[in-house]
């Protein structure tokens, strides 16, 4: 009895190649957490149900484990209108620090049209919110210190906009003065950062001493 592979193997290619017809895609390979996830997909079957997982790493979406966050491409967790290309957006995702799997799926079911994509989510620095301010120490009167803000956030009832511009991805500092008088503190940054000096107890009741303007040509600092 003789098989005929070659013919064989031809169905199996076109087999994988209907399933996985579909593209998608992500803005991005990194996020911080709780960061926007923009996702786009392509030459989907424009079903209502279409829809887009994401799973950790190794899970081939079957139903068990479900998938950690899904949408519809609707945007939302009810079907739309269905469509061919598009761009939907998981807003404010509760995703656990880590490596995360996405796929493109069809119909209310787990035929993966696009997928997996893979991407990481950070956690943010340790002094993102106000109450969690790293104190400064060892550098009263003269120093320096470094940080980043990669993955820090807003928090509600903190200042919106430094010196008129809009603020964002904000760490907090908390540094008292060793004696009356005039200081000065400089930022130095690889973008236009924005510097700011309050004073308060509650992050919702700041008095602003000073602030930076990332456009003045001083080096961003301020003098408090």
């Amino acid at each position: 009895m003789k098989f005929r592979w070659r013919n064989l193997l031809l169905v199996l290619i076109l087999c994988l190649a209907d399933s996985l017809s579909g593209q998608v895609g992500l803005d991005k390979e990194e996020y911080a957490s709780g960061e926007d996830i923009v996702v786009t997909w392509a030459n989907g079957p424009a079903n209502s149900n279409d829809w887009i997982g994401v799973f950790p790493p190794g899970v081939i979406p079957d139903g068990d484990p479900g998938a950690t966050i899904w949408n519809y491409t609707s945007g939302t967790q009810a079907p739309g209108a269905g469509r061919v290309n598009g761009e939907m957006t998981f807003f404010s995702p509760d995703l656990p620090p880590g490596d995360w799997n996405l796929f493109f799926l069809e119909d209310d079911g787990y035929n993966i049209l696009g997928g997996p994509i893979s991407f990481t989510v950070v956690s943010g620095p340790a002094n993102d919110n106000f109450a969690d301010a790293q104190v400064v120490v060892g550098a009263e009167v003269e120093g320096e210190l470094s940080g980043s803000n990669f993955g820090a956030t807003m928090e509600p009832g903190e200042p919106v906009t430094t010196a008129g511009f809009e603020a964002g991805g904000s760490v907090w500092y908390s540094w008292r003065a060793p004696a009356t008088g005039t200081f000065s503190m400089r930022l130095t940054a690889a973008w236009d950062a924005q510097l700011a000096i309050f004073t308060g107890e509650e992050v919702g009741a700041l008095t602003v001493l000073d602030e930076s303007d990332p456009l003045d040509g001083e080096g961003d600092a301020v003098v408090i």
